[in-house]
């Protein structure tokens, strides 16, 4: 798991980005990789994860997920629910297709739980 935060400050790593969509321009961004499954301790995990960056913009990657996990789902949906209510930022990228398959089994659409691209 890596859990990056990014400033709008110049790039501290050659080869960083240095132009960044324009609603992060202004804000602090911060990043979080999601597993290839949560289990308690990751999504014990993604919990600080969120509440240390309250007041921040949020992408979470979903490269890694190989499953939807129902609690995990439900932490997302009521994170951007929040976020949303904020102003603030909150992308949820790069869900894979079979992952992306199972949510309107689960009731949900993929916009709730802050779904920006696929894989």
């Amino acid at each position: 798991m890596t859990i990056l935060v990014q400033t709008s400050s110049a790039p501290e790593t050659p080869g960083a980005a240095t132009n960044p969509p324009p609603e992060f321009r202004s804000k602090r961004c911060a990043h979080y990789d999601l597993p290839e499954t949560a289990d308690q301790d990751d999504l014990v995990h993604l919990q600080a994860f969120l509440a240390d960056n309250i007041g921040a913009a949020v992408v979470i990657s979903a490269t890694q997920m190989r499953r939807a996990d129902t609690i995990l789902l439900q932490l997302l949906l009521a994170a951007r629910n929040d976020w949303e209510q904020r102003n603030i930022s909150f992308s949820v990228v790069d869900l894979p297709k079979a992952v992306a398959a199972v949510l309107p089994v689960l009731g949900l659409r993929p916009d709730m739980i802050g779904l920006k691209d696929m894989q």
